[in-house]
């Protein structure tokens, strides 16, 4: 065998590691090239340690790389590196503890950026002090909202169970004269509000205050009622006329000045006949009412007529009339009363007069027809004493002064 053989056999037997390649010629003149960088050599592969027994078999064995990041104990820091985590001084590890490697000794620190530890503390605090904070208002509000809750509930419960008032009951008195009650009883008989307008009372017991003007309209034949009447007066008119029924009105409302007129003007007359003034006195007031005690001074009564005959004379036999038949059943759906009803003179002072009517209401005039009641009556001021009586003039000067009454004075007699 050849030298050159016997080389190359014995080089075929060593690990290829332990050859040693020589450089090849073009490498060798790109070095000597000035200025021109070599690439980089390939990386040897690590050599086995000599201690190593080769492979029986003669083969390569690849070994295992080593960690990319291998961790270094602790014995293996020097001062330097630990003196990058401290004050300038290295810190022993506690226990248990172990300090960054080799590997991350370069790295850029953050305990610069990061706050102290007192302010994270104090931040800590403010945290939890603020969400303490959160939940006592969240349970003062609930706690508020369940006292308004239990509130609620308690009075209506006491309202519930709250005992009523019983009105009070008067014992009974002893006397034998009965003791009036302080509250009105409920009488259907009697008015709901005796203070209503509509019930305002004129009479000589009772004028009218003084200086007393309703607001007034016209009826459309140039007589004058209170404006609130009007158009119940109309109604009644209106229903008259659809039974066949023509009605007028006659007289309505007086001023103060012309029933004094009225009054003092019949007086005068039953002087002329004879009367003494005292005696014309009385028959003019049995008559005619003094100037401020009139119905038609309150501009809610009217003198009601046939429209045929506007101007007879008024006289108690009227009320054999369909029309004054109709008005006495009729008048009180509509708030009319027959003011001066027969039979009531000792009361209301006035002779029976079918023609007089008055406005009450409708509930009222209801109520007082069909009692058949005069308005002093419902009211509770019936007066039973004459008037003839009271003011001294004897039984037989009124007799004689109604048997001599002429028709033109019964054609003026009106209250």
């Amino acid at each position: 065998m050849s030298e050159e053989n016997r080389s190359a056999s014995e080089e075929s037997l060593l690990p290829p590691d332990v050859i040693e390649p020589a450089p090849s010629a073009a490498r060798e003149q790109e070095a000597a090239a000035p200025g021109k960088e070599l690439p980089d050599a390939p990386t040897p592969e690590p050599e086995t340690p000599p201690d190593s027994p080769a492979p029986e078999d003669g083969l390569r064995r690849e070994e295992p790389a080593p960690p990319e990041n291998p961790v270094l104990l602790e014995d293996e820091l020097t001062a330097a590196e630990a003196a990058q985590f401290g004050d300038g001084q290295p810190e022993e590890p506690a226990s248990g503890e172990r300090l960054p490697s080799a590997e991350f000794a370069d790295a850029p620190s953050d305990r610069a950026s990061a706050p102290p530890r007192e302010e994270l503390r104090a931040a800590v605090r403010r945290a939890e002090k603020a969400g303490r904070d959160r939940k006592k208002l969240a349970l003062g509000v609930r706690a508020a909202a369940l006292l308004v809750l239990v509130g609620a509930l308690l009075a209506l419960f006491a309202a519930s169970i709250a005992p009523r008032a019983i009105p009070e009951r008067k014992p009974a008195s002893s006397s034998s004269v009965p003791v009036p009650s302080s509250e009105p009883e409920d009488d259907p008989l009697s008015p709901a509000d005796p203070e209503l307008w509509s019930l305002l009372l004129a009479n000589t017991e009772h004028p009218l205050p003084e200086g007393y003007e309703p607001e007034l309209a016209d009826t459309g034949n140039g007589q004058y009622v209170d404006v609130r009447i009007l158009e119940p007066l109309n109604d009644l008119f209106d229903a008259a006329a659809e039974d066949g029924i023509r009605l007028y009105v006659r007289s309505a409302y007086r001023s103060e000045e012309t029933q004094r007129t009225l009054f003092y003007q019949l007086q005068a007359e039953y002087e002329a006949m004879g009367y003494s003034s005292e005696e014309a006195y009385a028959l003019a007031k049995k008559l005619r009412n003094l100037p401020g005690t009139s119905e038609h001074q309150t501009g809610l009564a009217v003198d009601i007529v046939s429209a045929s005959a506007p101007r007879v004379n008024l006289v108690a036999s009227l009320a054999d009339t369909e029309w004054a038949k109709w008005l006495l059943e009729n008048a009180a759906d509509y708030g009319f009363i027959l003011r001066y009803p027969e039979g009531k003179t000792e009361i209301t002072g006035t002779s029976f007069e079918p023609w007089h009517y008055r406005y009450v209401g409708v509930e009222d005039a209801k109520k007082i027809m069909a009692a058949g009641l005069c308005l002093e009556e419902y009211l509770g001021v019936a007066e039973t004493a004459q008037e003839a009586a009271s003011e001294g003039t004897s039984s037989a000067a009124s007799s004689a002064a109604a048997d001599g009454q002429s028709s033109s004075q019964q054609g003026e007699k009106d209250s």
